[in-house]
C-alpha cells in the first residue's frame, strides 16, 4: 500500500521470508539491493529478482511478484459558495468541475472530477441548488464535497414593437 508520502519500502529479507540454508544465509538482495522502493508510478503488478547466498557463496534466486496499491482516497476541496451562474440568451447555464474544485489533492494523482449536476435553466432561477463534486484517483478511490449554486437571469427580453392603426368608432 502506498502511503500518504507516496512510497512503499520493501526489504529484501521480507521477500525471502521462509528461505533457508543448511548452514546459514548471509546475503539477501532484491534487484541488487537490500531493499526496493515503489511509488505511484509502480501501481499494479511488479516483478523483482530476489537473490540470496550462504557463507560458502552458494547462490539461489527467484522472481517475486509485488502488487502495489493505493487505497487512500483523495481529498476533495470545494470553493466556498454560493456560485452564481448566469443564464445565457437561450436560458441555459453550464457549471464545470473547474468552477467548483478548489485544489483537491491525492497522494498519487486525481484522474477524474464529476459533478452531480452541471446544467441549469430558467426553472432554476433564484433557487439554491446543492452540487456535489466527486474526485477520483487512478485506483478509483473517491471523495466528495458540495457547494451551493444560484442561477440568475440577467438577459433582457427582446421586444418587438409594431405600428398599429386604430380606427375610432362613431362615439370617439
Amino acid at each position: 500500500q502506498v502511503d500518504a508520502y507516496v512510497h512503499v519500502f520493501v526489504a529484501s529479507v521480507d521477500l525471502g521470508a521462509g528461505s533457508f540454508d543448511n548452514c546459514s544465509i548471509d546475503t539477501f538482495l532484491v534487484n541488487g539491493s537490500d531493499s526496493v522502493f515503489f511509488n505511484c508510478s509502480n501501481l499494479g503488478i511488479n516483478t523483482v529478482n530476489v537473490f540470496m547466498s550462504d557463507p560458502s557463496g552458494n547462490p539461489a534466486n527467484c522472481v517475486s511478484t509485488i502488487t502495489v496499491e493505493d487505497n487512500i482516497p483523495p481529498t476533495a476541496n470545494c470553493v466556498s459558495g454560493p456560485i452564481n451562474l448566469q443564464l445565457d440568451p437561450n436560458g441555459q447555464a453550464a457549471l464545470t468541475a473547474a468552477q467548483v474544485d478548489n485544489g483537491s489533492v491525492d497522494n498519487c494523482s486525481i484522474v477524474n472530477r464529476t459533478l452531480s449536476r452541471s446544467t441549469f435553466n430558467c426553472a432554476d432561477v433564484g433557487s439554491l441548488v446543492s452540487v456535489t463534486l466527486t474526485v477520483f484517483d487512478q485506483d478509483n478511490n473517491s471523495n466528495s464535497c458540495s457547494v451551493n449554486v444560484i442561477t440568475n437571469d440577467t438577459v433582457r427580453p427582446s421586444m418587438v414593437c409594431r405600428a398599429a392603426t386604430i380606427n375610432l368608432g362613431p362615439s370617439g
